[in-house]
């Protein structure tokens, strides 16, 4: 509620930027903007109804605004967010929902001074609240949670329509409890990977396979840490998913999650970072290696 934040691996605040009551954030890397590769962060802004439009400058691990401008989303409470780069085009888009159930997408062009504008190319709709998204790029795909029903598979190209397939339902999977909130991706190479989705009723993390049909593989739960003196996750909203390199620790990834209600201390909110070896372990998932191949955890 007081604007977008940048941390470093350790959780220290590198950048508050007051640009509005930020809801979901996203980026995609190799942006062309004036000829050059950028990495282009978008967030859903709500308090101007708008999307809220960054370069992140990875030398200075800063934040600059590029928006041309207050970029509308004519939504009444833009709300979950996400990006998505196209494997046919290579544009780059971004999905917010209103609280509706309605759902936008906008593609990111730029605006040749240096800016960046969204052009709305698609709109379609859930029967009830939705939130948390995520595009899966090589493969095409959208996926989208909607709160208490389940969680949705879609095409995430502009001309794709409003067809969507069921992943799992509420009511399939008794691990599952409603809201499903936040969703992410595990990238292990090949089109493979994970999808982990946060069952906020249960305080606990489905995870799905990316390829095929998507078949449930498990849940977990982050617990305390007390000789760290780090409390476990509980009522996660967004989460984030990544198989990327982030630094000592977390070589082969993490699972960065917001913590709804922090106890140790009795705090506001705040984010956890869970290297996903651990979740690996836990479940006998596979992990990304430095060389883009993968091995199974033991």
């Amino acid at each position: 509620k007081s604007g977008l934040y940048v941390y470093d691996m350790q959780g220290r605040v590198l950048q508050h930027l007051a640009d509005g009551n930020m809801n979901n954030v996203d980026l995609r890397s190799g942006f062309m903007l004036g000829g050059q590769p950028i990495v282009l962060v978008t967030a859903s802004d709500r308090t101007n109804k708008a999307v809220a439009i960054y370069r992140l400058d990875t030398q200075a691990r800063r934040l600059v605004d590029i928006a041309d401008g207050i970029q509308p989303t004519e939504q009444g409470d833009p709300y979950g967010q996400c990006m998505y780069v196209s494997p046919t085009t290579g544009k780059t888009y971004v999905f917010i929902n209103d609280s509706n159930g309605e759902k936008r997408q906008w593609e990111l062009i730029d605006a040749g001074n240096g800016r960046v504008r969204a052009q709305r190319v698609r709109d379609f709709a859930f029967s009830s609240q939705v939130e948390g998204c995520v595009a899966d790029d090589a493969a095409g795909v959208l996926y989208v949670d909607e709160e208490d029903v389940g969680i949705w598979r879609m095409s995430a190209e502009p001309d794709g329509g409003a067809a969507m397939t069921s992943v799992q339902r509420v009511d399939q999977n008794p691990a599952l409890k409603d809201d499903l909130e936040g969703i992410g991706l595990y990238d292990l190479g090949g089109s493979r990977g994970y999808l982990v989705v946060s069952s906020q009723g249960n305080n606990t993390y489905a995870v799905y396979r990316r390829e095929g049909a998507n078949d449930y593989l498990g849940s977990f739960a982050v617990v305390a840490n007390g000789p760290a003196g780090i409390d476990g996750i509980s009522e996660t909203d967004g989460l984030e998913i990544t198989s990327a390199d982030l630094g000592p620790g977390f070589e082969r990834g993490a699972m960065i999650a917001q913590d709804g209600r922090n106890v140790l201390p009795g705090e506001r909110q705040n984010y956890k970072y869970v290297p996903w070896t651990s979740i690996a372990q836990a479940l006998n998932l596979e992990v990304r290696q430095a060389d883009a191949t993968s091995r199974r955890s033991h």
